[in-house]
């Protein structure tokens, strides 16, 4: 009796949010760049230099199937408007809701997205993506070398794997090496686990001046640091 293909689910959210920009990233903006559903994104990408065209390869090298199912790119702008954020969100949650049952889920957020109500997007879809699909089901994703991990981030997946190049030269590399990770976690060759540290540093600086001398360290805890 020929064994059934696992079925892993593939989305993505990114965006490189600038809070310094007073202007929000609207879904207008999504939509002049990446903001597809179901197989258009296989097509779109599937050919691409891109963590998810990696994705795509990877599994169909391992002999797992690939459903697309929901992904969302603009290109770096002001904090993403809430109401924006919310329509994205509630639209890749229903693509992952309808493919039910999945074995696992590749995602491709950013890291560094932040929305007008959620200042750790990412951690918050991720973590939309884990309560509908349950704690036994595996999720692997992507970020950029650059991202600003939290605790919801690292809790919601079973493994983040991260650009190694700047420029990003890797991405699809990093793709492949997220579909591998997956491949082997079905496989039951490999558990992944994950922890993350956050340690503490000093910002030493001085000041001197001929009337007064100064001197400020500063030890942020973890929930300061960005």
């Amino acid at each position: 009796m020929q064994q059934r293909r696992k079925r892993v689910g593939v989305v993505a959210l990114l965006h490189e949010s600038n809070t310094f920009i007073a202007e929000a990233t609207e879904l207008e903006h999504f939509r002049q760049d990446v903001l597809l559903e179901g197989p258009a994104v296989e097509r779109h990408f599937q050919d691409a230099p891109h963590e998810l065209g990696g994705f795509f390869a990877g599994l169909d090298a391992a002999g797992v199937s690939a459903l697309p199912l929901f992904a969302a790119r603009a290109f770096p702008y002001g904090t993403i408007a809430a109401g924006a954020f919310d329509k994205l969100v509630s639209r890749l949650c229903d693509a992952v809701r309808q493919a039910m049952p999945l074995d696992g889920v590749l995602a491709a957020p950013h890291g560094a997205t932040v929305a007008a109500i959620h200042a750790d997007a990412d951690g918050y879809w991720l973590s939309s993506v884990r309560e509908i699909v349950g704690p036994g089901v595996p999720i692997v994703a992507t970020l950029d070398a650059h991202a600003n991990v939290s605790p919801a981030m690292v809790a919601a997946t079973d493994a983040l794997v991260a650009y190694r190049t700047n420029p990003h030269l890797d991405q699809r590399e990093t793709g492949v090496r997220a579909a591998e990770i997956m491949a082997r976690t079905l496989a039951g060759e490999v558990r992944p686990t994950q922890a993350m540290a956050t340690p503490r540093w000093r910002s030493t600086s001085s000041h001197r001046t001929r009337r007064s001398s100064r001197s400020h360290r500063w030890l942020p805890g973890p929930e300061t640091m960005n």
